[in-house]
């Protein structure tokens, strides 16, 4: 029981890290996110 609780937590962990990985790739990008996009969506 406490190996496949173990195992649960690390696929927590795992997932989340993987949700995360492109929000810092986007927020890392963001300073040339409003030259990508058409004028008419200016920040």
């Amino acid at each position: 029981m406490s190996k496949n609780n173990i195992l649960s937590k690390k696929l927590i962990v795992f997932s989340s890290i993987l949700c995360l990985i492109p929000c810092i790739i986007g927020f890392l990008k963001y300073d040339s996110f409003p030259q990508m996009l058409p004028n008419r969506f200016d920040f």
